[in-house]
């Protein structure tokens, strides 16, 4: 188990998973736990620029200790690890990570964990039944 952060000091958790993806995978007893665990600063990133309301989102939080993203979230770039201050954990509730993380958090060694082993099988199910389908010519 990795402790992040003393009983004395919460945790500050800031969501920063836009509107679309926060409605498929968020639901009331998650953001409970996530309260119980530290200051928890949920719901959904504005549309428009993401990036720039993620920023302002960190901002008004007074930094972060983990970010949650989903599919949609910005780069999590050096104006965003400088902004959350103390961050020590992302948790990135898709697949790849690829176009979300930088070489500045993996310089500072935050902590990066993914959805990719929980929802590989399903992708993996998904993409045969789809060969397979195009193989008996179902969409032609």
């Amino acid at each position: 188990m990795i402790v992040l952060c003393s009983r004395e000091q919460l945790m500050k958790i800031v969501s920063l998973i836009t509107q679309e993806s926060f409605k498929k995978i968020m639901t009331k007893e998650c953001e409970g736990r996530l309260e119980e665990l530290g200051e928890y600063w949920g719901g959904c990133l504005g549309s428009g620029d993401v990036r720039r309301n993620a920023l302002e989102k960190i901002k008004k939080a007074g930094g972060a200790d983990i970010l949650l993203g989903c599919w949609g979230t910005p780069e999590i770039d050096e104006d965003v690890v400088n902004a959350c201050g103390s961050l020590r954990l992302f948790v990135y509730g898709a697949g790849s990570i690829k176009s979300v993380i930088s070489r500045e958090m993996l310089e500072r060694g935050i902590r990066v964990t993914t959805a990719a082993p929980a929802i590989g099988l399903g992708v993996a199910e998904f993409t045969v039944t789809q060969i397979y389908a195009f193989s008996k010519k179902i969409f032609y």
